[in-house]
């Protein structure tokens, strides 16, 4: 269902059971590593009018990887990433989606 690009890609199915006996399927949570466990594998500074799937395309190699940096920034709005002038630490996020 989920591109294996996606942050929800391989995250385990969950269902809950409704009172009504209605079944209703949603994907398990996504737990993150501690930021200070991330291992800096360069940065970027933001130039006027870039956007962080530009980045993500430059510096991850794709530009669905956005949610990387912003995880990596633990920042859930990527225009809180998209100052001019603005540095962005690249990590090396790789998180196991099958916790």
């Amino acid at each position: 269902m989920f591109n294996p690009s996606s942050r929800y890609y391989g995250l385990p199915d969950k269902v809950t059971e409704l009172p009504s006996g209605k079944k209703i399927t949603y994907k398990g949570r996504r737990l993150l590593p501690p930021l200070a466990s991330l291992s800096k594998i360069g940065e970027a500074t933001v130039q006027a009018g870039e956007r962080l799937d530009s980045l993500a395309a430059k510096h991850l190699g794709d530009p669905l990887r956005f949610w990387q940096l912003c995880d990596s920034h633990d920042v859930l709005n990527p225009a809180e990433l998209e100052q001019p002038g603005q540095t962005i630490i690249i990590t090396s996020l790789i998180v196991d989606n099958k916790v």
